[in-house]
């Protein structure tokens, strides 16, 4: 805190002062009780500032220790000559409301993708709170029965109960023996197939956001695909890009039209997903920060690949 004893007391000196970073100024000839009080008016705001930044230090302390919480729950991307996985994963701020997971069930390959709405603290406690109640072993439903789990999300997460928060997910399951991918979503934004020829799919709308209505009923697909495929699943931050805005209709057709167009071949494991990774980097995604948090997820399925579960 700097105090300034000046005998030029004009507009112009005490603005050059204030400029340089002189936070109070005392104009000769002065009275020494008037600079003993503002010295003391100056440790007051020293030490409110001082305390200001301890308290600061902790809560980012604490704030990287559950940034860095979050981000252990994160799955690393999987190298299975069967399917390949990886991702683009953006969140806004410290902490934010993506959350995603991927993982064997058997001879099935399951993975799901949930955005929270809002930003921040609450919705990053709520995306974890739904992420362990999926992988922790505590799901009161069948986890190859896409519907089922929506249903037990539904009544386990009802907004009233959660500050207002409700969130999206698409979740999957791919079942190698039957080739056939069962999947459910709750106003997630539609995910999109390219097959091994050539060919694309955009996969079908879903339901209401997770905790809106009680005792909605979701809707269950399925989509027979015995050939290799690529699978990409997104939340809606990838709105935000503006080399991929959205159709006025609020649906992403200009991103699937992107995709279809997207190079590479399944040649060797992994190097179709890669290459679409690098590709939509390359082409799509802009290096600077968005208000909205970004998950985008690449799977590669080849059915003719040895098992690795």
């Amino acid at each position: 805190y700097f105090i300034l004893l000046t005998a030029t007391g004009d507009m112009d000196s005490k603005v050059a002062a204030f400029d340089r970073g002189v936070d109070d100024f005392i104009t000769k000839p002065f009275d020494y009780r008037e600079l003993r009080s503002r010295i003391k008016a100056g440790m007051r705001i020293y030490h409110l500032n001082e305390a200001l930044r301890r308290r600061q230090a902790i809560m980012d302390f604490d704030l990287n220790q559950a940034r860095e919480y979050v981000r252990s729950q994160i799955p690393q991307p999987m190298k299975d000559s069967r399917a390949w996985i990886d991702f683009v994963y953006r969140p806004s701020h410290t902490l934010g409301g993506d959350m995603f997971h991927f993982d064997w069930i058997g001879n099935a390959l399951r993975l799901f993708v949930l955005d929270v709405s809002g930003h921040g603290i609450g919705s990053s406690l709520l995306s974890v709170a739904a992420h362990q109640l999926l992988v922790g072993g505590r799901l009161e439903a069948d986890p190859l029965e896409p519907v089922s789990v929506l249903k037990e999300l539904n009544r386990a997460f009802p907004m009233e109960k959660q500050n207002r928060l409700f969130f999206t997910i698409w979740y999957g399951i791919y079942d190698f023996s039957a080739r056939v991918l069962h999947y459910s979503s709750a106003g997630h934004p539609q995910g999109f197939i390219k097959r091994k020829n050539g060919s694309s799919e955009i996969l079908k709308k879903g339901g209401i956001p997770v905790g809106m209505m009680r005792d909605y009923e979701y809707r269950n697909n399925e989509l027979e695909i015995p050939e290799p495929f690529l699978l990409c699943l997104f939340t809606d931050g990838l709105y935000e890009y503006e080399a991929i805005p959205p159709d006025r209709n609020g649906s992403m057709d200009s991103f699937h039209k992107l995709l279809t167009v997207m190079p590479g071949s399944i040649d060797a494991p992994g190097h179709w997903g890669n290459t679409a990774l690098q590709w939509i980097h390359t082409e799509a995604l802009c290096l600077d920060p968005r208000e909205d948090d970004l998950t985008l997820i690449i799977a590669e399925i080849n059915q003719e690949g040895r098992s690795g579960s």
